[in-house]
């Protein structure tokens, strides 16, 4: 009889569960199955399905199937073993300001609710667009990259150095005009006379 994990692709979010294609007694007795987890080859559980709490990353689990008929029990079968894969991590929300920004001042991005179920540090991919055209990839937006009356948004991909997860997009800001400014002043002439 063999015995199978599914899903056979997991990751940390996922719950397991082990299932027999077959199961008889030749005394027509009722077949119970007992389980055992295994995680990197130590039992960890007895329970009919495993989760994300027992098992990380990279980790190996095996489960082990032994038929009962209520007084002795069968052989036991292992299934074949599966790997936890990697959580892509994701994040809730893209706030770009300032709310009004001008030819004089840096766009930034604030960004929410990083989320890694394997606890990954955030690492962001960011992708600035003015107008529609893709314009830059850094962090932070420079002023040299836009003009009044543009149009600014940001595309940012979480990253938790194994792969990417969803793309969230900002809010769009609309550039205004820059007030002007003085740079230097002079009285003149230098050496007033009175008359």
């Amino acid at each position: 009889t063999d015995v199978t994990i599914t899903p056979q692709i997991a990751t940390e979010q996922s719950t397991l569960n082990c299932s027999a294609a077959t199961t008889s007694d030749k005394d027509g007795d009722t077949v119970t199955l007992l389980y055992n987890w295994r995680v990197n080859g130590q039992s960890v559980s007895q329970a009919t399905t495993l989760d994300g709490s027992s098992f990380n990353r990279n980790d190996v689990v095996i489960c082990e199937l032994s038929p009962f008929d209520g007084q002795v029990s069968g052989s036991t079968i292992a299934s074949n073993a599966i790997t936890i894969t990697n959580s892509a991590p994701r994040i809730l929300d893209v706030l770009i300001g300032p709310s009004s920004p001008n030819k004089a001042t840096t766009v930034t991005a604030t960004i929410a609710g990083w989320f890694d179920p394997d606890g990954d540090s955030p690492t962001y991919n960011y992708a600035w667009s003015v107008n529609g055209v893709a314009v830059s990839t850094r962090a932070t937006l420079e002023t040299s990259l836009f003009s009044r009356g543009d149009t600014i948004e940001l595309a940012v991909e979480p990253y938790d150095n194994y792969e990417t997860g969803v793309i969230v997009r900002s809010n769009q800001l609309t550039v205004g005009n820059a007030p002007p400014s003085l740079s230097q002043v002079a009285l003149l002439p230098t050496a007033p006379r009175t008359l």
